[in-house]
């Protein structure tokens, strides 16, 4: 199974998004992954690159767009977050996003992978 990079290197590079079918990536370039959480509840999301030579994190944030009206931040609302990988050389790897609670030993609520293919 591939996994798709999510690649960043420069606001100047062409970035792409990142699909949960085949990606495919040249080496250098930039893509992203942009997925929904709520740490009030303490789901996050845990991400495993399975060949971290193919593709590597650069960078990972948090993305806060649910506002009151008054434009202050809502506590305990969801928010995005959104990873960003590059693709370091040819090859084929695996990205698994899992959605759990960190400190529980249990399966992940949800849980999916991305397949990346660097040429």
């Amino acid at each position: 199974m591939l996994v798709t990079s999510l690649l960043w290197n420069s606001s100047q590079l062409d970035v792409k998004g990142l699909r949960t079918s085949m990606n495919t990536l040249s080496v250098g370039e930039i893509a992203t992954m942009e997925l929904q959480e709520n740490g009030s509840t303490g789901y996050i999301w845990d991400v495993k690159i399975t060949n971290p030579n193919v593709v590597s994190l650069i960078y990972e944030g948090s993305i806060f767009e649910r506002k009151f009206l008054d434009d202050s931040a809502l506590v305990g609302a969801p928010y995005n977050v959104q990873w960003v990988f590059e693709a370091q050389q040819p090859g084929e790897t695996v990205v698994i996003f899992s959605l759990r609670r960190p400190w529980e030993s249990v399966h992940p609520i949800q849980t999916f992978a991305i397949n990346i293919a660097v040429e």
